[in-house]
């Protein structure tokens, strides 16, 4: 499986020794999760900042696209933001396999016609228990609970998927 990472922000430089880079971090993840299948061979990544306006030459060369986390909020007044919410809408479209990590999901959202914004409730941290209730070749098994630590402020109030 060819994964494309479409990297929306950098975990901050004196915290990637210990914790590396979001990429790095969802590439161990998924080869951690895929091990456990005997599948993590079969994984390909490449990443891409979206920030500078990098995207793969063609939606066809992937397989799965995963969205980073960011500090910015989907409805950020901001070039590359725009330009990747079009970019989402073209994978969608195409029907690519898409998954959206925090502000990942919450710019998914926006692109597809979802509402999205900052939480009155003010910001979000702890440990969300969450459970895969559709998965792709190699990810998880369906049911599976995932268990993911939370830093957020915005949310995805509703979703209206244009067909």
């Amino acid at each position: 499986m060819k994964i494309a990472i479409l990297q929306c922000d950098d975990v901050l430089e004196k915290f990637q020794t210990e914790y590396s880079n979001y990429p790095e971090m969802i590439m161990a993840m998924l080869l951690s999760e895929s091990s456990q299948s005997n599948q993590s061979s079969q994984l390909h990544f490449k990443t891409f900042d979206v920030r500078k306006a990098q995207y793969p030459d063609s939606l066809d060369d992937f397989d799965l696209f995963v969205i980073t986390g960011s500090k910015a909020s989907a409805y950020d007044d901001e070039p590359w933001i725009k330009n990747f919410i079009v970019y989402i809408g073209e994978l969608y479209e195409k029907s690519k396999k898409i998954l959206g990590i925090c502000f990942g999901h919450q710019i998914i959202g926006l692109a597809l016609g979802a509402k999205v914004e900052k939480s009155d409730k003010g910001w979000g941290v702890g440990v969300a228990k969450n459970t895969l209730i559709q998965t792709t070749d190699g990810l998880g098994p369906v049911n599976a609970e995932l268990n993911l630590l939370v830093s957020h402020q915005d949310q995805v109030l509703l979703l209206l998927l244009q067909q």
